[in-house]
């Protein structure tokens, strides 16, 4: 698959989770940070100009949500996301009385933005909610879909044969204190070389872009995901450090919310999170809705990267998805603003609503028997 085909598989994949149609190929993706997809052109209709200063001040309006539907902002495509499309695919989030809708976004960024303003409810993204609210007044955690780098595998140029040999070299992440960057950034500490002194980052933006300073060689090495790390090894490069095997803790992707909106929709808020709760369950346990979720919405029909999705992702999906003290923290730790060092990880969960899911009983279902 081509780089452009997979982002545009990647747009195609919101559009149709909610009944859109697919993104043409010869359709232009927007280079802006800010860019979004609206998920559906039933939905454009309703759709309100952006707020002044919002998140979408100057890119493709997000929908308005309709009553009793939940707007929620995803940042990426990867395939971390399975359980959200097992679930838009088997109906769960309708089953459960908490319909939603897919908004795509290019970045971090716009997603925080968006969720302040209300524009959308729910943001799937890492952990950049702790420096969009360094009080954790306004927003928080109420779930995780991953707790750790498990998506990130570290390729490099053949010459290359340890961690320790990055000293020198120019590598290529995502943004300053994406998940990428900070799953790169853990590694070569892991070697005992400071990332800030000992290696020069080069901040490509996408995964896209990424794999395209690798490939070009312009860069000595970089944080891949599915499938490009796929690609890295059939075109000779080599994997020196991956993060599901390094066990590396990081709030890679989150459930974050307003408080208000939590306190203010107790149904809809139960909801989500019982469609999650199966929808993780099915996504660590039926291969084959995750293969039949990751060729629909993906379009691919390349067996080796079907299977890859499967033998990476299954089983690290928290279940019941709780997210993680240590998630947390790295978050905090990672976050450049200074205000946020004094926080804890408590500060910003909010894990009452899953508390209460739990104490139903309605997880025991999930559980291993």
């Amino acid at each position: 698959m081509t780089k452009a085909s997979l982002t545009v598989a990647a747009i195609s994949l919101l559009l149709s989770a909610c009944g859109g149609a697919a993104a043409p190929a010869s359709s232009a993706v927007p280079a802006s940070a800010a860019a979004f997809i609206k998920p559906a052109a039933s939905a454009a209709a309703s759709a309100k100009p952006a707020a002044s200063g919002s998140a979408a001040a100057s890119a493709v309006p997000i929908p308005a949500p309709k009553p009793g539907t939940i707007t929620v902002a995803v940042v990426g495509g990867s395939p971390s996301f399975t359980p959200f499309y097992v679930g838009v695919d088997n109906g769960l989030f309708d089953k459960y009385g908490a319909p939603i809708q897919l908004v795509l976004m290019q970045g971090a960024p716009p997603a925080m933005a968006a969720i302040l303003t209300g524009e959308v409810q729910v943001a799937m993204e890492g952990g950049a909610l702790v420096g969009a609210d360094i009080t954790g007044q306004k927003l928080a955690f109420i779930g995780a879909l991953q707790n750790g780098f498990n998506q990130f595998v570290a390729y490099v140029k053949p010459n290359i044969k340890s961690l320790a040999d990055l000293k020198g070299k120019t590598l290529a992440v995502g943004s300053p204190a994406s998940s990428a960057t900070v799953a790169f950034e853990t590694m070569v500490k892991s070697a005992g070389l400071n990332p800030k002194t000992d290696v020069k980052w080069i901040y490509a933006g996408t995964p896209a872009a990424e794999w395209a300073a690798l490939s070009n060689n312009q860069v000595d090495g970089a944080t891949l995901v599915w499938p490009y790390y796929l690609q890295a090894k059939q075109q000779g490069f080599v994997a020196i450090g991956d993060g599901k095997e390094m066990k590396i803790p990081g709030a890679s992707l989150t459930v974050g919310v307003q408080r208000e909106w939590v306190k203010n929709n107790p149904k809809l808020v139960d909801g989500l999170l019982r469609a999650l709760s199966e929808s993780v369950f099915l996504a660590n346990n039926d291969k084959d809705k995750v293969i039949a979720a990751t060729r629909k919405h993906f379009d691919v029909s390349d067996q080796a990267q079907l299977d890859d999705v499967w033998t990476r992702f299954s089983g690290t999906f928290p279940s019941p998805p709780y997210i993680t003290r240590e998630a947390v923290e790295e978050a905090i730790t990672d976050d450049p603003n200074p205000g946020n060092k004094q926080r804890k990880p408590e500060d910003f969960i909010d894990n009452a609503p899953l508390d209460a899911l739990v104490a139903s009983g309605f997880t025991k279902q999930f559980e291993k028997k």
